[in-house]
Protein backbone atom coordinates (compact mmCIF):
# COMPACT_ATOMS: atom_id res chain seq x y z
CA UNK A 1 0.00 0.00 0.00
CA UNK A 2 2.91 2.24 0.78
CA UNK A 3 6.27 3.01 0.11
CA UNK A 4 8.35 5.07 2.88
CA UNK A 5 11.46 7.29 1.73
CA UNK A 6 14.08 7.49 4.12
CA UNK A 7 16.49 10.75 4.28
CA UNK A 8 18.28 9.62 1.36
CA UNK A 9 15.55 11.24 -1.14
CA UNK A 10 16.36 14.18 0.80
CA UNK A 11 18.96 16.85 -0.58
CA UNK A 12 21.47 17.05 1.89
CA UNK A 13 19.17 15.84 4.25
CA UNK A 14 17.00 19.34 4.18
CA UNK A 15 13.30 18.82 4.91
CA UNK A 16 10.90 19.37 1.82
CA UNK A 17 13.86 18.38 -0.77
CA UNK A 18 14.33 16.06 -3.08
CA UNK A 19 17.79 15.10 -4.20
CA UNK A 20 16.98 14.66 -8.04
CA UNK A 21 20.19 12.85 -8.88
CA UNK A 22 18.27 10.15 -7.03
CA UNK A 23 14.89 10.96 -7.70
CA UNK A 24 14.92 12.89 -11.19
CA UNK A 25 11.23 13.41 -11.22
CA UNK A 26 9.55 12.42 -7.88
CA UNK A 27 5.99 13.60 -9.17
CA UNK A 28 6.13 11.36 -11.64
CA UNK A 29 7.14 8.37 -9.78
CA UNK A 30 4.31 9.15 -7.25
CA UNK A 31 1.44 9.43 -9.70
CA UNK A 32 2.79 6.27 -11.50
CA UNK A 33 2.26 4.56 -8.32
CA UNK A 34 -0.87 6.12 -7.01
CA UNK A 35 -2.34 4.92 -9.94
CA UNK A 36 -1.46 0.78 -9.18
CA UNK A 37 -2.53 2.24 -5.95
CA UNK A 38 0.69 2.28 -4.26
CA UNK A 39 1.38 5.90 -2.07
CA UNK A 40 4.59 7.63 -1.08
CA UNK A 41 5.45 8.51 2.48
CA UNK A 42 8.61 10.82 2.92
CA UNK A 43 10.25 11.11 6.04
CA UNK A 44 10.44 14.99 7.72
CA UNK A 45 12.99 15.37 10.47
CA UNK A 46 13.25 17.42 13.52
CA UNK A 47 17.17 18.67 12.96
CA UNK A 48 17.20 21.79 10.15
CA UNK A 49 20.64 21.92 8.73
CA UNK A 50 22.77 25.16 9.06
CA UNK A 51 22.74 27.02 5.92
CA UNK A 52 22.02 30.25 5.24
CA UNK A 53 21.10 29.65 1.46
CA UNK A 54 18.07 26.76 3.11
CA UNK A 55 14.68 28.44 3.68
CA UNK A 56 13.74 26.49 6.64
CA UNK A 57 16.74 27.60 8.24
CA UNK A 58 16.57 30.99 7.29
CA UNK A 59 12.66 31.11 8.38
CA UNK A 60 13.74 29.60 11.83
CA UNK A 61 17.02 32.03 12.74
CA UNK A 62 14.88 35.22 10.60
CA UNK A 63 12.23 34.72 12.79
CA UNK A 64 13.65 33.79 16.18
CA UNK A 65 12.36 30.56 15.99
CA UNK A 66 14.67 28.11 16.84
CA UNK A 67 15.86 26.14 20.39
CA UNK A 68 18.38 28.81 22.31
CA UNK A 69 20.84 27.94 25.08
CA UNK A 70 20.46 29.43 28.12
CA UNK A 71 22.33 32.58 27.05
CA UNK A 72 20.23 33.12 24.33
CA UNK A 73 22.51 32.39 21.32
CA UNK A 74 20.72 29.27 19.01
CA UNK A 75 21.03 25.78 19.96
CA UNK A 76 23.54 23.89 17.51
CA UNK A 77 22.98 19.98 18.00
CA UNK A 78 23.92 17.29 14.95
CA UNK A 79 21.97 15.08 13.60
CA UNK A 80 22.22 13.67 9.60
CA UNK A 81 22.64 17.37 7.45
CA UNK A 82 25.15 17.85 10.36
CA UNK A 83 24.80 20.93 12.10
CA UNK A 84 21.63 21.63 12.82
CA UNK A 85 19.09 23.66 15.17
CA UNK A 86 16.01 22.08 16.25
CA UNK A 87 12.60 24.61 15.34
CA UNK A 88 10.71 26.04 18.12
CA UNK A 89 7.27 23.99 17.22
CA UNK A 90 5.79 25.09 20.59
CA UNK A 91 5.22 28.79 18.81
CA UNK A 92 2.24 29.28 16.59
CA UNK A 93 4.29 31.37 13.56
CA UNK A 94 6.64 28.16 13.41
CA UNK A 95 3.55 25.97 13.24
CA UNK A 96 2.00 27.77 10.59
CA UNK A 97 5.04 27.63 8.77
CA UNK A 98 5.20 24.01 9.12
CA UNK A 99 1.76 23.53 7.79
CA UNK A 100 2.54 25.87 4.95
CA UNK A 101 5.70 24.33 3.68
CA UNK A 102 4.57 20.64 3.90
CA UNK A 103 1.52 21.43 1.98
CA UNK A 104 3.53 22.94 -0.88
CA UNK A 105 5.93 19.86 -0.97
CA UNK A 106 3.00 17.26 -0.36
CA UNK A 107 1.17 18.97 -3.28
CA UNK A 108 4.12 19.05 -5.22
CA UNK A 109 5.18 16.14 -5.36
CA UNK A 110 1.55 14.25 -4.77
CA UNK A 111 2.96 13.02 -1.64
CA UNK A 112 0.41 10.95 0.46
CA UNK A 113 1.95 10.98 4.04
CA UNK A 114 4.70 11.65 6.51
CA UNK A 115 6.82 10.23 8.87
CA UNK A 116 8.52 12.32 11.43
CA UNK A 117 11.56 11.12 12.91
CA UNK A 118 14.53 12.21 15.60
CA UNK A 119 12.09 14.31 17.23
CA UNK A 120 12.31 13.06 20.80
CA UNK A 121 14.66 15.93 19.95
CA UNK A 122 17.72 14.40 19.39
CA UNK A 123 21.32 15.07 18.42
CA UNK A 124 24.31 12.94 17.69
CA UNK A 125 25.97 15.40 20.28
CA UNK A 126 24.33 13.75 22.98
CA UNK A 127 21.23 14.82 24.84
CA UNK A 128 19.79 18.15 24.25
CA UNK A 129 20.45 20.22 27.48
CA UNK A 130 17.63 20.71 30.11
CA UNK A 131 18.20 24.10 30.29
CA UNK A 132 16.93 24.83 26.27
CA UNK A 133 14.69 27.27 25.92
CA UNK A 134 11.52 27.09 23.64
CA UNK A 135 9.97 30.93 23.73
CA UNK A 136 6.35 31.22 23.25
CA UNK A 137 4.29 34.18 23.27
CA UNK A 138 2.94 33.72 26.77
CA UNK A 139 6.41 32.63 28.27
CA UNK A 140 9.68 30.62 27.95
CA UNK A 141 9.84 26.89 28.32
CA UNK A 142 12.27 24.64 29.45
CA UNK A 143 13.36 21.65 27.61
CA UNK A 144 13.40 19.58 31.47
CA UNK A 145 9.44 20.52 30.82
CA UNK A 146 8.65 19.97 27.47
CA UNK A 147 11.08 17.34 26.05
CA UNK A 148 8.11 14.71 25.87
CA UNK A 149 5.78 17.08 24.23
CA UNK A 150 8.50 18.19 21.47
CA UNK A 151 7.32 15.59 18.75
CA UNK A 152 3.43 15.61 19.45
CA UNK A 153 3.89 19.73 18.71
CA UNK A 154 5.92 18.69 15.62
CA UNK A 155 2.95 16.43 14.01
CA UNK A 156 0.00 18.32 15.57
CA UNK A 157 0.17 21.27 13.02
CA UNK A 158 0.43 18.29 10.15
CA UNK A 159 -2.48 16.60 10.06
CA UNK A 160 -3.84 20.33 8.77
CA UNK A 161 -1.89 19.66 5.53
CA UNK A 162 -4.20 17.00 4.71
CA UNK A 163 -7.36 17.56 6.39
CA UNK A 164 -7.20 20.97 4.70
CA UNK A 165 -7.69 19.06 1.27
CA UNK A 166 -10.51 16.74 2.45
CA UNK A 167 -7.41 13.70 2.81
CA UNK A 168 -7.18 11.41 5.84
CA UNK A 169 -3.85 12.06 7.12
CA UNK A 170 -1.40 9.84 6.99
CA UNK A 171 0.95 10.66 9.69
CA UNK A 172 3.06 8.67 12.49
CA UNK A 173 6.44 9.99 14.76
CA UNK A 174 9.08 8.24 16.46
CA UNK A 175 8.46 10.02 19.52
CA UNK A 176 5.32 11.30 20.78
CA UNK A 177 3.43 11.95 24.56
CA UNK A 178 0.03 10.27 25.57
CA UNK A 179 -2.06 12.58 23.96
CA UNK A 180 -0.12 12.16 20.10
CA UNK A 181 -2.08 9.45 18.83
CA UNK A 182 -4.79 11.97 17.95
CA UNK A 183 -2.40 13.39 16.08
CA UNK A 184 0.06 10.24 14.90
CA UNK A 185 0.96 7.14 14.94
CA UNK A 186 4.04 6.24 16.78
CA UNK A 187 6.60 3.31 15.51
Amino acid sequence: DYIHLDIHYLDGYRDFTVDTSRFPDLRGLCDKLKENNVDIVVINDAGIKVDDNYKVYRYCIDNDLAAKNNDGSTYVGVVWPGDSIFPNYFHPKMKKFLVQEASEFVEKYNISGIWNDMNEPVSFKGELPEDLVFDIPSRKLIHLECHNLYAEHMVRPLKDVFRNKNLRPYLFTRSGFSTTSKYAFTW
